[in-house]
């Protein structure tokens, strides 16, 4: 296994890096919040299309660059060191990949070249996520409601899938109903949305054949189709998680190099030292992970799962131990409204939660070990 980018990976995460160096600053996140609370940073949207982010992993036939999803799982890392208010998760991560694989071609010629030319933000529902939904489809239309949707207020599309079927759901439709809510994560802002016999149209290849899509698929590929798009947005949101842990000990470590006290610099302390030392193990253990299972992705490796799940709770308990020492490590300041140490412990909360309670990947993880000892 190659364990260096390629030229290509190396100029593609550092022209992106270059671009948030300027462009996410915690000043225009800031900004960005006052603009639009329940919205996302449409300027920096606009600059990341620009850039070919948004159409990172779309193929070329709808406006997109083609690449894989471990170049992807690289700009996830790339972005998690800043603070970027934009919809990457749920229109990327998650939509761009759902429409691709169970949109008709018609579908994707549609909504996929809006999406990489940065045109749209896609909310994304998991049905199986939300306990109470209780999802009706009746004569092409949809009722059902779904709490804390990520960026919903801000979407010009839904997409919604379930085991039995999945639907294209737009925004402005009067069957759409949206409500605002104060989330604990600022970057990512989230709504309820119920859902009274909105027009829903089918993705293709889940549902009926449209134009020039395939045979409609079973619902056991549905069924697969939905699991691997859980396991691809958990690989993603592991890179992102650990570009916010490198951010996090980055302002750790410079804070413990300028803050005096007793004639020294804190971070000549051992107390101090051991915090930002486990933080590191944590986050490289978690970086590790989320290396094999963005290869084992790129590669459709039979191991998905397991490096999924391995990924995922790795990445989420090192932010979590991270974003919490961080403030730690900058004492009382760390509290405040004016760093930025919240933001980052905010998102950690949020991003332990939106692939699915941890129990279900140590199950995947417990489980696929075990096959494979069986098979060994």
């Amino acid at each position: 296994m190659e364990f260096q980018l390629s030229d290509l990976q190396r100029e593609l995460v550092e022209g992106v890096e270059r671009y948030l160096r300027d462009a996410a600053t915690p000043e225009a996140a800031r900004a960005s919040l006052d603009r639009e609370p329940h919205g996302y940073d449409r300027e920096l949207w606009r600059g990341l299309a620009s850039l070919g982010v948004t159409g990172l992993s779309i193929g070329e036939a709808y406006g997109g660059m083609g690449l894989g999803d471990l170049e992807l799982g690289f700009v996830a890392e790339c972005a998690g060191r800043f603070l970027v208010r934009a919809p990457l998760g749920s229109t990327i991560w998650r939509s761009a990949a759902a429409i691709e694989l169970l949109g008709s071609e018609a579908q994707k010629e549609r909504w996929l070249t809006k999406i990489a030319a940065g045109d749209i933000a896609v909310a994304y529902v998991d049905v199986a996520a939300h306990a109470f939904a209780e999802p009706e489809i009746a004569g092409g239309r949809l009722t059902a409601r779904f709490s804390v949707v990520a960026d919903a207020m801000a979407a010009d599309l839904f997409v919604v899938v379930a085991p039995g079927g999945a639907w294209l759901i737009e925004a402005e439709d009067e069957g759409v109903a949206r409500t605002a809510l104060e989330t604990f994560d600022l970057l990512q802002p989230s709504a309820d949305v119920a859902l009274t016999g909105a027009t829903a149209e089918p993705m293709g290849a889940a549902a009926e054949p449209m134009g020039a899509a395939a045979e409609p698929m079973g619902e056991r590929d549905v069924r697969d189709a939905i699991r691997f798009l859980r396991q691809r947005a958990a690989v993603l949101t592991a890179f992102e998680q650990v570009g916010m842990c490198q951010a996090a000990i980055d302002g750790a470590v410079a804070y413990a190099k300028e803050r005096y006290a007793f004639g020294r610099a804190i971070g000549s302390f051992q107390a101090v030292k051991h915090l930002l030392a486990d933080m590191y193990v944590k986050m490289e253990i978690a970086r590790s992970n989320s290396y094999y299972a963005g290869w084992a992705l790129a590669t459709r490796d039979a191991n998905l799962t397991a490096a999924a799940a391995a990924a995922h709770l790795s990445a989420t308990d090192a932010l979590r131990h991270c974003a919490a020492n961080a403030i730690q490590v900058h004492g009382g300041i760390g509290f405040t409204w004016e760093l930025d140490c919240h933001l980052r412990y905010r998102r950690a909360h949020h991003l332990a939660l939106q692939s699915g309670p941890a129990r279900l990947w140590q199950d995947d993880l417990i489980d696929a070990l075990a096959r494979q000892r069986e098979a060994a």
